[in-house]
Parts: C-alpha cells; sequence; structure tokens
C-alpha cells in the first residue's frame, strides 16, 4: 500500500502484522548541464587489490531521472538502476530510501580529466562513450 512518512510518498508491504518500506516515488527535478553532460558508459580507474564487485557502469537519462545502472556479475545477472538527484555542480544524492539510498556522489577533476567518485572509486567515463552517443543521436 502507498503511505507519506516523513515527506516521503512510500509503498510499504504488509506481512504477519509488520510493515516493510518496499520503495518510494521519485520525483524528477531539472538536470543542470553539468550532469548531463555524465551520460555514457564508465569505467572504474582505482580499484587497486579490491574485489571489483560492479561492472559495466552506465548514466543515463530516464523519464526526467538521471540514473546510474551498473552489474553486480558475482550476486545477480540483472542490471541495478538508481536515480540520482543534483544538488549542486558537483554532488548529487542516490535517491531513495533504505541501504545504500542518500550517499552522495561527486564530480572530481584528476589530472584534468573530469571523473565521479562514489564511495572512494572513480569512474572515468569510456572513450568510445562519446562516439555511441553522437551516433546514436546523428544516425546515418
Amino acid at each position: 500500500s502507498r503511505a507519506r512518512v516523513a515527506g516521503h510518498e512510500i509503498v510499504k508491504a504488509t506481512m504477519n502484522g509488520q510493515e516493510q518500506l518496499v520503495g518510494e516515488l521519485i520525483t524528477p527535478v531539472p538536470i543542470p548541464e553539468v550532469w548531463q553532460n555524465l551520460v555514457g558508459e564508465y569505467e572504474l580507474v582505482n580499484a587497486g587489490d579490491d574485489a571489483v564487485l560492479i561492472d559495466k557502469v552506465r548514466v543515463q537519462q530516464d523519464n526526467g531521472l538521471l540514473l546510474v545502472e551498473y552489474g553486480m556479475p558475482l550476486f545477480t545477472d540483472k542490471r541495478i538502476s538508481l536515480a540520482i538527484m543534483p544538488l549542486s555542480e558537483s554532488e548529487a544524492l542516490i535517491s531513495g530510501l533504505g541501504r545504500g539510498m542518500g550517499e552522495t556522489i561527486r564530480m572530481v577533476n584528476v589530472g584534468g580529466e573530469e571523473m565521479f567518485q562514489y564511495s572512494g572509486f572513480l569512474f572515468r567515463k569510456n572513450k568510445n562513450s562519446n562516439l555511441e552517443a553522437c551516433e546514436t543521436a546523428f544516425p546515418d
């Protein structure tokens, strides 16, 4: 069922008399151009000796939302998609309630190259990502 809790429009499930949060309605916000420029595919550049749990990271726009989509091949063959809400030209929050939500994504400049940072990891746009976007926007 739907409910309004602390200013959030949520969906909850009730099972055996206990209520659990299932999701939150996320309302699109204006996406600044600097964040629109992030659209594309990304690679993790500073994994070091850490186990890499995510792959095929992509930033995209869908229905007025800016989304980060990624895979977690060690856990599932499904893709995970999270809406992000820009707060400024350099910071955005992962939208929603629950585990991992409300965390910060930052745009950073490393050696003259724009990247985004999440949980200490740096992600660089794939070089071919811009070409693919152009080919999609301007097909032959």
